[in-house]
């Protein structure tokens, strides 16, 4: 099967989830905005959800889902006349159900559009969390985080065998480390987004340095980068790292200007590496021209993408029949 088509077939989730949510009355206005790699980045949180809930299940017996930035549940894309299906949404209808998502947001009204939402889409409510302020008013990462994780390990009281997927994607440099060293204490694979692109200029602008000494928790400036971070990451336990990169489209094809999309866990050689590989493949096949193609594919007019026609799988990972 070619990428293209592993590209098409993992949209189809996107297909499904818009046309169950139909005429559900939102208010755009709430849904985050983000450049065209976003569509390659969520299909990355797709396919490894899948991948994730397809093998978790079968050793542990809960597992649950964090989303600090879980946001309205849908992303409008520039250039992409609607909004698409974002991380909670993708979460909330994978095969097989986590127990349950942990989702927040510093915005409450993004909060309550999504919780509508999940109910449109028949997501029980003993199937979700929504973490907020009594008030309904929404949680910055640095207090929802730990909140997560608090209740994870209550109910990880009645059942010692669980295990956690935590999706940290925010927009900048969120949330601050004190946050992330939650994660030292429960068994979890992170998927993080970060924006390596913007770094330099970040560190050039004193105004946020402060923000990016909260993000590393380090003073020292040399620390702060990629590699500094997944030092902070190895603290926490995690073993194995791998880097999915999404590239923008538009007129800057040839800059490589993208988001990394990291890949954490805390065991040493993963059983599912191949098909993580294969995630990586077509995440970086994909030039900035190709990204462009992202709102074809996702609303099913595309039927060639340049790039992926010759692309033909030579080996198949163990997880290639069900991922496809």
């Amino acid at each position: 099967m070619s990428e293209f088509e592993k590209l098409r077939k993992r949209f189809e989730i996107f297909h499904k989830i818009k046309e169950e949510l139909g005429d559900l009355d939102g208010d755009e206005k709430l849904d985050y905005e983000s450049g065209s790699w976003t569509g390659i980045k969520l299909f990355s949180y797709s396919y490894y959800n899948a991948i994730y809930t397809h093998i978790i299940k079968e050793h542990y017996n809960e597992y649950y889902y964090i989303d600090p930035f879980a946001g309205s549940g849908m992303t409008k894309i520039e250039g992409v006349e609607e909004p698409i299906p974002s991380s909670a949404l993708l979460a909330a209808k994978v095969k097989y159900p986590y127990t349950k998502l942990f989702l927040s947001d510093m915005n409450g009204e993004r909060l309550e559009l999504l919780e509508k939402r999940l109910d449109k889409l028949g997501i029980s409510d003993d199937r979700y969390e929504i973490i907020k302020k009594d008030k309904g008013e929404g949680l910055k990462a640095k207090e929802s985080i730990p909140r997560m994780v608090s209740k994870i390990f209550e109910r990880g009281f009645k059942s010692t065998s669980f295990h956690t997927l935590a999706v940290i994607d925010p927009e900048g440099y969120k949330p601050p480390w004190s946050a992330m060293k939650n994660l030292k204490d429960i068994r979890c694979d992170l998927l993080f987004t970060l924006d390596a692109h913007q770094l330099g200029r970040t560190k050039s602008k004193s105004s946020r340095k402060e923000a990016l000494r909260r993000f590393f928790g380090s003073e020292k400036e040399e620390n702060w980068t990629k590699e500094g971070y997944l030092e902070c990451l190895e603290s926490l336990g995690f073993n194995y790292f791998e880097e999915f990169t999404c590239k923008k489209g538009g007129n800057r094809y040839g800059s490589g200007y993208g988001i990394l999309v990291i890949l954490a866990t805390k065991k040493e050689d993963p059983g599912w590496k191949s098909a993580v590989d294969n995630l990586q493949r077509i995440c970086e096949n994909n030039t900035g021209k190709q990204v462009e193609f992202v709102d074809e594919l996702i609303n099913g007019k595309a039927t060639n993408l340049p790039g992926f026609e010759k692309e033909e799988d030579k080996e198949k990972g163990p997880l290639d029949k069900f991922i496809d």
